[in-house]
């Protein structure tokens, strides 16, 4: 859910609630560049405006929605600077990275809260 609800820029983008102005905007929506998937999480975390766990489900979110769409137009790193498309595999093995980051992420997160709470 947490990754679709990032496609809500294109009708900001479209100035529009219709479908079809949405759908066929001329430029990438501001929330489709990588450099979005990398600020909105970090902004979250550094003003602790989100618990931790909600950070890193929006990262993953956000990223995973990024690899979808660069199946077909690659990713779009900012104003002109984009890749080619990803290949099949490699959105597969994104996707796995992800999953395995966000669970390494997590995990991690719990093991230095039980550190720590065994010092207090």
């Amino acid at each position: 859910v947490v990754g679709s609800a990032v496609d809500v820029d294109h009708f900001i983008a479209a100035r529009s609630f219709s479908l079809r102005a949405a759908t066929r905007l001329r430029h990438r929506p501001f929330a489709h560049s990588v450099l979005a998937v990398l600020a909105f999480p970090s902004i979250a975390l550094v003003t602790e405006a989100l618990p931790w766990t909600v950070a890193i489900l929006l990262a993953t979110s956000l990223a995973s929605h990024q690899a979808r769409d660069a199946l077909r137009r690659g990713l779009w790193l900012a104003s002109s600077w984009h890749t080619p498309p990803l290949t099949p595999l490699t959105y597969v093995a994104t996707l796995a990275a992800l999953a395995l980051l966000a669970a390494l992420n997590l995990r991690g997160r719990a093991v230095l809260r039980s550190i720590a709470a065994s010092f207090t």
